[in-house]
């Protein structure tokens, strides 16, 4: 059975637990609501694509050097990606899956 928990502050990760009880991620999710959707459509839910996960989400842990980090954003913004949100040195990019 799939489920989500909060895995970070303010970013829900869906997911199951497998029989050794190690967590196997599906998908993150910066809204809850949208992590209980995804969910419900995992565990059978089909009957509308409200669960189907629309984008894909990145990481990035970026230099302290302003200079660094744009250039990097830069290229990150010419592959598709789309910053969402970033705090100190973690920044989340999130891009549309085709």
């Amino acid at each position: 059975m799939y489920v989500y928990i909060e895995s970070e502050k303010g970013l829900w990760t869906a997911g199951f637990y497998d029989p050794e009880d190690n967590w196997v991620p599906d998908s993150d999710h910066f809204i809850k609501e949208e992590a209980a959707k995804r969910v419900a459509w995992l565990n059978g839910n089909k009957t509308s694509s409200v669960g189907r996960q629309k984008y894909k989400y990145l990481r990035k842990y970026l230099e302290p050097n302003q200079v660094i980090a744009q250039g990097i954003v830069s290229e990150l913004a010419e592959e598709g990606w789309e910053m969402v949100c970033g705090t100190g040195d973690v920044f989340w990019f999130k891009k549309e899956i085709q």
